[in-house]
């Protein structure tokens, strides 16, 4: 795994200082050992061998700081030895050391970097005031000193950034999850909401109607006890839906079950779901249809399925008739909410039929697009539920078509053709591709650091540019400094968006004419001097590519300036033996490292983050679809659990054959229990067993009580139980309404209070509270 915070950059940087050792070693063998005095020799193999080591140990993790202090004295007395013991060592080669001791100093030492480089700088200052720098020493340096600051404000901008982009992934994960929490509250609100509604309200309705066998209302009151009992979430799980189907009982309703297959295994909530939803629909045509038989087709296979359940009854209207909540919620929403959908076919004295249809497919892509929704969810800042869709009419669609939560209704009352079956009555949305991985998706945007790592050099070239058009160069010279570093900065201030054709090919070609006609008028030895300017700024055209593109196109462009410089001094060299182009070549050499330390760390920097994306993702990903499963499962058992709080002194009595169904003071309980199940169906989390006593013998009393919502309330706002229970228990009205708009709306209650004395006591009670309260005509109106 990669670690947080700023342990990627870190490795991303040892890496790319790893590849700078490797050209270090190679100029300082070059340069060094060759032809050298003995001591300058051992000095020198000394600190290639340690360099060489201290990359291959930073490729892999971080090295001991005995290894970089033993690096650094290597360093330190290689210098020493070039300056003092030997003073004929190459300056060039002096100075990559000396760059080397920055680089190392700025990856290794940065909790004390200011005063490492201090030391540094006190290091090569003294070794100059034992033996004095040359102008051609002072010359060589500049590259080192501009490598070294460039490194050190880049490292320190790049931790930065590491740091603000990781805190940013921290808040997006904490947002996953809290997107997940209330995913899994939304959907464990909308299974115990169909609970009490199917089984809870049709048992007690059941127990407390006399005409209703006592054997089957104890038989209802069992299975409702069950349900609220029962958590079963289980994702992955199979269930039979043959033998669901064939357990369903209806009072007074005699079913008839077709089936092409003994046993259907469907994902359990897929099962669970259908089987709810064929309940739902044999109440509703036993209830509102006025028939005693019905009948149920199942056809299709584990892949595609379809449910008929129909009636010859009364039949409706759909296009006039309001839907009811068992149909909307206890058909429709079940069905959607497993990526299924429910056609309503129906017409005033031709029957109804319900067609409940499921796709494997549909059921798999709605588990991603919930996992898909909470990402989109939380980056639009405001978590949604993918599987509650909004009623919208299909203008497309055949004659009279409506498409809602997962189903449709015809107001022919013809029956679907099923061409856009599985659909759910809405499009569904594709995912996403992920974005490719750039700089900037990995530690933000680089124009700053691209800033900081050109800027020195090229300041440095500026100033030798200064000086050579002071000593004579061409005026052009200066022209084309201009042009290109103006260009080059508006390069750089687009940005790795921008980096794109013809910006950068058109920064590449201005720098290497620049440096064609340079070399083709210079003198031979020029480019080996500090007047060799052109050749060193125009090698930094290159350095936007490396950072914003990186690959092979900086690598080919990299190829082509050497290539062009290499063949432009062979053809002006006044030596066909070629030694000036082989004195040429250190220069040329040091022109090219900054590019491929660049390149280095921008691919490093990509990869890693490409790693750590992943592993980012993967965890989202396990967050969401543990947590959606784990919290849904919690988010439901407390959920059941209020409600058998609510419910057992009756409905839990009667399932444990505790109670006698017979007796009408149980039968007057079990429908004072469905009117409290009926309230908390319209307000959930509103009820106690204390707030229950105190409506309940309200209600006894003659006090008209109404509790209303206008949404699908999750849970209703304490500010509800507040205002009921304040009410109810200081004043005796005639009718209290309280209504509920939303979970984070103002609750409002409108309570008739005819005695003076009561309607004050509850006014000062409701203000003690801190509520808004009016007297208007004897009606005390409180919103909170």
């Amino acid at each position: 795994m990669i670690p947080n915070r700023t342990a990627r950059v870190d490795l991303a940087l040892r890496r790319a200082f790893a590849v700078f050792a490797l050209v270090v070693a190679v100029f300082v063998t070059g340069t060094l050992l060759p032809g050298t005095a003995t001591p300058l020799r051992v000095a020198a193999l000394a600190f290639v061998v340690g360099i060489l080591a201290l990359g291959a140990v930073s490729w892999v993790r971080r090295p001991s700081r005995w290894l970089v202090s033993v690096v650094a004295l290597a360093g330190a007395a290689l210098l020493l030895a070039g300056r003092v013991a030997v003073p004929e060592a190459s300056p060039e080669a002096m100075a990559m050391v000396v760059a080397y001791l920055a680089g190392l100093v700025a990856v290794f030492a940065r909790r004390a970097v200011v005063l490492a480089l201090v030391g540094l700088v006190v290091w090569v200052v003294g070794i100059g005031v034992v033996r004095p720098y040359d102008i051609e020493t002072i010359a060589a340096l500049g590259p080192a000193v501009a490598a070294a600051i460039a490194m050190v404000l880049c490292v320190r901008l790049m931790e930065r950034m590491d740091e603000r982009l990781e805190r940013a992934r921290a808040d997006h994960l904490a947002a996953v999850r809290d997107a997940v929490e209330q995913e899994a509250r939304l959907a464990a609100h909308h299974r115990a909401q169909a609970i009490l509604h199917d089984d809870v309200l049709a048992a007690l309705r059941a127990c407390g109607t006399a005409a209703v066998p006592r054997e089957d209302a104890a038989a209802s009151a069992e299975r409702a006890w069950y349900a609220l009992v029962s958590v079963d979430d289980e994702r992955h799980a199979t269930r039979d839906l043959v033998a669901d189907l064939r357990e369903v009982e209806v009072p007074g309703l005699a079913v008839e079950l077709t089936t092409a297959q003994p046993e259907l295994a469907l994902p359990a909530p897929v099962a669970q779901a259908v089987r709810d939803a064929v309940a739902e629909a044999l109440r509703n045509a036993r209830r509102h249809a006025g028939v005693e038989t019905a009948t149920v087709l199942v056809r299709g296979d584990r892949r595609a399925l379809r449910v008929a359940v129909a009636d010859r009854g009364r039949g409706f209207d759909p296009d006039r008739t309001s839907q009811s909540y068992g149909l909307e919620q206890s058909v429709r929403r079940r069905m959607s909410d497993v990526g299924g959908r429910a056609i309503v076919v129906s017409a005033p004295g031709a029957g109804t039929r319900i067609e409940l249809d499921w796709r494997e497919r549909d059921w798999v892509a709605d588990e991603e697009e919930a996992l898909l929704a909470v990402e989109e969810g939380v980056l639009g800042g405001a978590p949604h539920t993918p599987l509650v869709r909004t009623a919208l009419r299909d203008e497309n669609g055949p004659p009279g078509a409506v498409l809602g939560a997962g189903g449709c209704s015809r107001r022919d009352g013809r029956e679907s053709d099923g061409a856009d079956w599985g659909t759910g009555g809405a499009t569904p949305r594709p995912h996403p591709h992920a974005p490719e991985t750039t700089l900037t998706s990995v530690i933000g945007d680089p124009r700053l650091a691209a800033v900081c790592a050109i800027a020195p050099f090229a300041a440095l070239a500026l100033m030798w540019a200064v000086i050579g058009l002071a000593g004579g160069q061409p005026w052009w010279l200066g022209g084309w400094a201009l042009v290109l570093t103006g260009y080059g900065a508006y390069v750089l201030w687009r940005g790795e968006p921008g980096a794109v054709p013809p910006w950068h090919e058109l920064l590449h070609v201005l720098g290497l004419t620049g440096v064609v006609a340079f070399l083709a008028q210079a003198p031979p030895g020029t480019f080996e001097t500090e007047l060799g300017w052109p050749v060193s700024l125009a090698a930094l055209v290159a350095a936007p590519t490396a950072i914003y593109r990186g690959g092979w196109s900086v690598v080919g462009v990299t190829g082509a300036f050497v290539g062009v410089v290499t063949l432009t001094a062979v053809l002006t060299s006044p030596d066909p033996a070629g030694s000036a182009l082989v004195a040429a070549l250190p220069a040329i050499l040091s022109t090219c490292w900054p590019l491929a330390v660049g390149a280095t760390l921008r691919a490093v920097v990509i990869a890693l983050g490409a790693r750590a994306e992943a592993e980012a993702a993967l965890t989202r990903e396990t967050v969401a679809r543990e947590g959606l499963a784990r919290r849904r499962t919690a988010a439901l058992d407390n959920r059941l659990t209020h409600l058998r709080t609510l419910l057992d002194p009756t409905l839990g009595r009667i399932a444990r054959g505790e109670a006698d169904l017979s007796d009408p003071r149980v039968q007057r309980e079990a429908l004072d229990a469905e009117r409290t199940a009926r309230d908390e169906l319209t307000l959930p989390w509103s009820l106690t067993p204390a707030l229950i006593r105190v409506i309940r013998s309200a209600r006894a009393a003659g006090v008209e009580i109404t509790l209303t919502t206008t949404s699908d309330l999750v849970r209703t706002p304490p500010a509800a139980r507040l205002l009921l229970q304040t009410v109810l228990e200081e004043a005796h009205p005639r009718r209290v309404t309280l209504t509920v708009a939303a979970d984070d709306a103002p609750v409002s209650l409108v309570a008739e209070v005819a005695d003076d004395a009561d309607r004050a006591a509850v006014i000062e009670a409701l203000r003690s509270r801190g509520i808004d309260v009016r007297d208007v005509a004897g009606t005390v109106l409180a919103r909170a």
